[in-house]
């Protein structure tokens, strides 16, 4: 799963060219939380735009009572359920992160854990996304793409994020086969993590803090 993430990417460092970039303002985020507005990466025919969203897919008519959303969608439920299949087929994104945060429980505790790219990269995460027509308002809502931990973090939690290189981030937007899609949604080995505070834990506390190791000898785990 990943419920909680960070986003403090420059504009310099994407490798895609996007055309409406100095349209957006990239401001630092430590504390990404569901049903947010958070931004990503879609595909126009032959060009790449970025493009708000809204954290969670909204499966009911908004507006209706018990509106839920599915910040979440397994790699396993991509084929087996109607509601994710049209997604797949017309409407995947790339989410922009620069790392997530994921919590292990240790008794009555949950310890919250910081993990990156080892080279500090920006992360594409693997999405879809659905339209919705509010009130006359085009409404963009996303899930993040999720597959089993590896090996190195399966102790933490047993779902991780769909992480993709430039290369792969390239073809889930632009391939249409849906068994070559399907391949590049697996577990990476690139990360590196360490303990940070429990103040993460709270949505509002948005700082560079949240991304600090919790102890001055910290452990780095890779």
């Amino acid at each position: 799963m990943c419920g909680r993430y960070t986003f403090f990417i420059k504009k310099e460092d994407l490798e895609f060219k996007i055309e409406n970039l100095n349209t957006f303002d990239f401001r630092e985020d430590y504390n990404i939380s569901p049903e947010r507005e958070i931004l990503g990466i879609i595909k126009k025919k032959d060009k790449f735009y970025i493009q708000k969203f809204i954290w969670g897919l909204i499966p009911k008519k908004i507006g209706s009572k018990n509106v839920f959303y599915i910040i979440n969608s397994r790699k396993e439920s991509l084929l087996e359920k109607d509601m994710y299949i049209k997604s797949l087929k017309n409407y995947r994104c790339l989410i922009l992160a620069s790392g997530f945060y994921e919590w292990k429980n240790e008794g009555r505790s949950k310890i919250p854990y910081y993990f990156k790219l080892k080279n500090n990269k920006i992360m594409y995460f693997a999405g879809i996304y659905k339209l919705w027509n509010y009130n006359g308002n085009i409404i963009h809502t996303c899930s993040i793409i999720t597959v089993n931990s590896n090996e190195k973090i399966k102790n933490i939690h047993d779902r991780m994020p769909a992480i993709l290189d430039y290369k792969n981030a390239k073809l889930w937007l632009e391939d249409n086969n849906i068994d070559n899609l399907m391949n590049v949604l697996k577990p990476i080995d690139d990360l590196e993590y360490y303990e940070v505070n429990k103040s993460v834990g709270n949505i509002s506390y948005n700082s560079i803090e949240n991304i600090i190791p919790f102890k001055n000898d910290y452990k780095l785990f890779e």
